[in-house]
């Protein structure tokens, strides 16, 4: 966010559970940024709350916060929330991108027409390994919501990354492509560590 351009404003964390993202946030932000917290989690809710005082925790489910598929829910609110031009920086798993199926497909086309995606990278399984201990494949995606939402019908030429049907690599066992958003297939630098 920093080298997007990012510098002063606030800060939504959705689902925050005991705040990881909060606590990594890189000092020259801490002072410049005012930090909203939203989690369902009574006991995560209450950790937050008091190891980062200076922030706004609401104890409630992300659905039931008014602030003027789960990843698609949270995707539509947090977009629904940012100013025109406001960036928005998301942690998801893969299928977020890959999925290729109608529903994910229809998400991603209605997405596109509020928001424009600047940039995503693919983090290897074990990124999250050692401060959440988790293994999955994660993609960090950048959204920048759109002046006036964009006019789509059945005629709109979609950039690649709405279909999610490309070919990120190559199986070494089989030979076969590796199925993933096209995305990658055109930005393959973006993926950390091997499909």
């Amino acid at each position: 966010l920093e080298a997007a351009g990012f510098k002063e404003g606030a800060v939504l964390e959705p689902s925050m559970g005991t705040g990881l993202f909060l606590a990594l946030q890189p000092e020259s932000l801490r002072e410049t940024t005012r930090r909203f917290g939203v989690e369902l989690d009574t006991i995560s809710a209450r950790i937050s709350q008091w190891l980062y005082p200076e922030s706004q925790v609401i104890h409630d489910g992300f659905q039931n916060v008014n602030a003027p598929s789960i990843h698609n829910y949270f995707f539509r609110k947090g977009v629904g929330q940012l100013q025109p031009g406001g960036v928005m920086a998301f942690v998801v798993s893969r299928f977020f991108l890959d999925a290729t199926d109608t529903p994910y497909t229809e998400f991603r086309k209605r997405l596109h027409r509020d928001a424009e995606l600047l940039t995503a990278v693919r983090l290897p399984r074990n990124a999250f390994k050692a401060n959440a201990g988790t293994q999955v494949v994660t993609d960090v995606v950048f959204f920048r919501k759109r002046e006036e939402p964009l006019s789509i019908d059945e005629h709109t030429d979609y950039p690649d990354w709405v279909s999610g049907d490309g070919i990120i690599g190559q199986d070494p066992k089989t030979g076969r492509g590796v199925p993933g958003n096209r995305y990658y297939e055109k930005h393959p630098d973006h993926i950390l560590g091997t499909p």
